[in-house]
């Protein structure tokens, strides 16, 4: 894709004709023009592989998905916008887990959950 202002008219106009036929559409809702106009070449075409699903589905209500674990890091100001809208949390929001298996019945005395 690279930077060129061609390209990126092109990202623009598809972007808001998602967000013009579904409001619901995540991607297209929390896609930053200006962000993606700071990101390298190849930065754009790791992003944009990223949002392809919502700009192919206008229906979609996510839109995007990270192509690798990375790319939630790489693309931190987007995804974090997304997944807190989805999640319906603040985008400073952080996830605990409890791994815990306490009190869950069934489970083999010596907490080994091998299928061997």
């Amino acid at each position: 894709m690279g930077n060129k202002p061609s390209a990126l008219k092109e990202v623009k106009r598809q972007v808001q004709g998602v967000r013009k036929a579904n409001k619901g559409n995540l991607m297209a809702k929390n896609f930053d023009f200006k962000f993606f106009a700071k990101l390298s070449a190849q930065e754009q075409d790791a992003f944009l592989l990223c949002c392809q699903s919502g700009l192919d589905n206008p229906d979609s209500s996510m839109g995007c998905y990270a192509m690798q674990p990375a790319d939630y890091d790489r693309f931190k100001p987007f995804f974090s916008k997304v997944l807190a809208d989805y999640h319906k949390v603040g985008v400073d929001a952080k996830h605990k887990n409890n791994w815990s298996l306490s009190g869950v019945e069934g489970l083999p005395e010596d907490g080994k959950l091998d299928l061997e």
